[in-house]
């Protein structure tokens, strides 16, 4: 059978990036409804990307595995360096994941507990009673903070300072003009020329410029050299006084391949970017969309807090966060309804069939995390909130995939989870927040995210320390 492409809009491919970019959940729904449940979309630069989430189709993609896909992550690769792990394949990739793993696991990351906290609490002395605030842009702060000590072990002194050209970077780099630029010239290419001219920041030679390009490029050689002073200290510790910090950039230094090598100076920058990017921008639009679910949720917010004050007594002890069940499923719940990302892409090795369809190799195939985990064949009443239906029991990564799947299910999703369950704890435990927007909160792209619109208002309300 002759290799076909499914239909799709016949819009070009610049007004349906606009589309996507201002209302990507109703593009989904509306080609959804016109077409199926297999589509085509395009975007500018791009090879057509072809959505599924018919039942069968999503089985055979999730199943699928290093011998019939390859991931493909071209609307990340302007951001970070490509000896990332996202950008990896077949035998590398899993050799780094093996390495990466340990530094990952669910029972490490309660080592983080107490300095999430001080970072939490200390976010949050800053709302005072009764101030209106955009609730998107204080979770994105505090998910800086939190990653950075996690990564590195503090978000004081020097990071404070990484923490503000990462800031600078993100928001020049997520702009519409340069998420478009880097889908029209290549990600690869955008990436190359920051890098370069970035380069008298990273060695020291002079500051940041106030032109926009170049800015943007100044704020990654300056983050690039903090990493790799970072790296050199890291590097200088005895094995003993490395291997008694907890944070990940010390696990990576010492960690090591079967042969015995260990992570480049340039890999190590790659994946800390990585990391710190992409773990910013997905526990921020999570938390907003947990808040805003929650908010919007009658009854909701005071459950978690009865939960939390069950659990922890007067305290706070980061051992028992897990304990946290009904908070988690009103996190399940919320990553059900506004996944982050919204889709999982892959890239076909060879021709396949799905459906009625044959794909050639190097099709774009997109399991199309939105519309699946909203299907009324697998959920009941899919659009409403129902926080509950996480407590009966575990679902398939066939229905529910916020972290991806398989192979390239995001490595760091144990961290994502434990550092959303302590800022939620905290938070519920303090103080509650009125959505105080004149208009239906949306989503909205933003990237390769969808973010509550206008910002998440609220109004602050202080319940007690």
């Amino acid at each position: 059978m002759k290799a076909t492409l499914p239909p799709g809009p016949k819009a070009p491919a610049l007004a349906q990036y606009l589309e996507y970019s201002t209302d990507p959940y109703g593009l989904f729904e509306r080609c959804r409804v016109r077409y199926g449940d297999t589509f085509t979309l395009r975007m500018p630069g791009q090879r057509a990307l072809v959505f599924m989430c018919g039942p069968e189709d999503v089985d055979a993609l999730i199943a699928g595995n290093y011998d019939t896909f390859e991931r493909s992550a071209d609307d990340l690769c302007h951001f970070v360096g490509e000896r990332a792990l996202i950008f990896m394949h077949d035998q590398r990739h899993k050799e780094m994941r093996k390495l990466m793993f340990p530094v990952f696991k669910r029972e490490q990351m309660r080592v983080h507990g107490a300095g999430m906290r001080r970072v939490v609490d200390e976010t949050i002395a800053g709302m005072a009673d009764g101030e209106q605030r955009l609730l998107q842009d204080d979770m994105r702060q505090l998910s800086l903070r939190l990653n950075l000590v996690a990564l590195f072990g503090t978000d004081e002194g020097r990071m404070r300072e990484f923490g503000e050209h990462l800031t600078a970077y993100v928001a020049g780099m997520m702009s519409r003009s340069m998420y478009g630029a880097a889908l029209l010239l290549s990600g690869r290419r955008i990436h190359d020329l920051l890098r370069s001219r970035g380069e008298a920041v990273r060695r020291g030679r002079r500051g940041v410029s106030r032109w926009p390009l170049q800015s943007i490029a100044d704020h990654l050689g300056a983050i690039e050299a903090i990493m790799l002073e970072e790296i050199e200290r890291c590097r200088g510790l005895s094995d003993e006084a490395r291997e008694a910090r907890s944070d990940i950039l010390a696990m990576l230094v010492g960690a090591r391949f079967e042969d015995g090598t260990a992570l480049s100076d340039r890999s190590l920058c790659d994946q800390l970017l990585t990391f710190v990017i992409a773990g910013q921008e997905t526990a921020a639009n999570a938390l907003a969309w947990v808040l805003c679910s929650a908010l919007q949720s009658a009854g909701t917010f005071e459950r978690m807090r009865a939960e939390v004050e069950q659990v922890m007594g007067d305290g706070f002890d980061p051992e028992r966060i897990k304990e946290l069940h009904f908070m988690g499923a009103v996190m399940n719940e919320s990553l059900r309804l506004y996944p982050i990302p919204m889709s999982v892409i892959r890239q076909l090795k060879q021709e396949t069939r799905f459906g009625a369809h044959v794909l050639p190799a190097g099709t774009i195939v997109v399991p199309c995390t939105y519309l699946i985990q909203r299907d009324e064949r697998v959920w009941s009443d899919p659009a409403e909130f129902r926080p509950d239906r996480f407590l009966s029991g575990k679902h398939s990564v066939y229905e529910f995939h916020p972290f991806g799947t398989s192979a390239w299910r995001c490595i760091g999703v144990h961290l994502a989870e434990y550092m959303m369950k302590v800022v939620l704890a905290r938070i519920v435990r303090q103080m509650s927040f009125e959505l105080i927007s004149s208009k239906p909160i949306r989503p909205v792209g933003n990237g390769f995210n969808a973010t509550p619109s206008e910002g998440l208002p609220v109004k602050v309300k202080r319940l007690h320390a």
